[in-house]
């Protein structure tokens, strides 16, 4: 296996039956040289345009618009093909006739992923998405209140976390709409998460409440966010980079072929913070299945069964029905939260 692993390469199909078509047309085939291609990385996918910043600084300021040709190296092969974040190799070509705001490429090599946040397809269950690519951390946003927060959807993203082997950091916005009585109450609910040692941020994007925090967090970072609808994510992004993101969405959207407005995901450059900070905001996430992992491994994803699962009569057990099970005592006797357990069974039930 080569440095980039298997190429897509639609030519040789009715050839080597190792090949395997994927929905997108483009086949596994050997290495492609690396001669005149340039490296950079995807911040954003409209149709089936990719935007690319390449990593020459006389190109960083100008977008390069990719398509990706019949071949394509990658050792991606189960899961996204292409996705934000991305490392790329691309082969430029001429300038559009009519729009020379841009240059033009074709995509041809794409590096493996070292970390990545992913979901099962909404189309297709049993297929991965990979929302974003070569990460370092990601922020769960969700709100103190409209909408509350909901504990059963941030244990999914955990999981997905530590699949992708990105780091979480909580983030809850709308302080401004509890008082601290209310907050005490809140932050007990969240004891279980500063046990397992995941940073929880409370901030307040309207009154500006830690928005500082928020950017050193982000310094020097390639950092997805998630959240719901309703929680704020656009208004903390306005306030990061200083500039109104919908604009921002409508240029990104903008390509010979027209405009598009966009709701996908995008990577933003946020260099009003530092050198090489890059945020990409996703859409709100209304549900999140579990990719990367089956039922017989789930708990090993909760590691406040840690101390428990190795102590049951019967191994492997899926702590959901068997007897002496040592996380249901666990659950029991209150050494393991009851809502993370909720989660577990939830999730469990979900996987296919």
């Amino acid at each position: 296996m080569n440095d980039f692993g298997e190429v897509f390469d639609r030519k040789n199909l009715k050839f080597q039956s190792k090949y395997k078509r994927t929905n997108k047309r483009i086949l596994i085939k050997d290495e492609i040289p690396s001669i005149n291609l340039e490296k950079g990385f995807i911040t954003s996918i409209v149709g089936k345009s990719y935007f690319v910043n390449s990593t020459l600084n006389k190109t960083l300021n100008k977008k390069i618009i990719c398509e990706v040709s019949g071949v394509l190296e990658s050792q991606n092969i189960n899961s996204s093909i292409l996705t934000v974040g991305d490392i790329v190799y691309f082969r430029r070509i001429k300038q559009h006739k009519l729009n020379k705001e841009f240059d033009y490429g074709v995509i041809q090599k794409v590096e493996k992923r070292n970390k990545w946040i992913s979901r099962t397809s909404i189309i297709n269950p049993s297929i991965e998405q990979v929302v974003a690519a070569n990460i370092k951390q990601v922020l769960l946003m969700f709100s103190f209140r409209n909408p509350q927060y909901n504990k059963r959807l941030l244990d999914r993203f955990l999981v997905s976390a530590e699949i992708g082997f990105v780091k979480p950091i909580i983030i809850l916005n709308k302080l401004d709409l509890i008082n601290d009585d209310e907050y005490g109450v809140i932050f007990k609910d969240f004891d279980i998460y500063k046990k397992l040692k995941i940073k929880i941020i409370a901030i307040s994007v309207v009154n500006s409440i830690n928005i500082d925090k928020i950017r050193n967090v982000l310094k020097g970072k390639k950092t997805l966010l998630l959240g719901p609808s309703g929680v704020g994510k656009s208004s903390l992004i306005n306030a990061i980079i200083g500039q109104d993101i919908q604009k921002i969405r409508e240029i990104s959207g903008s390509t010979s072929k027209g405009k598009h407005t966009t709701s996908n995901i995008i990577m933003f450059n946020v260099s009003t913070i530092s050198k090489n900070t890059y945020l990409v905001d996703t859409p709100g996430i209304r549900e999140w299945g579990i990719a990367g992992v089956d039922r017989q491994n789930l708990a090993f994803y909760f590691h406040d069964f840690d101390k428990f699962y190795n102590k049951c009569k019967y191994i492997p057990c899926s702590h959901t029905h068997e007897p002496d099970c040592a996380i249901k005592k666990g659950v029991e006797i209150g050494k393991i939260d009851y809502d993370r357990y909720i989660s577990y069974l939830n999730i469990y039930d979900s996987i296919l």
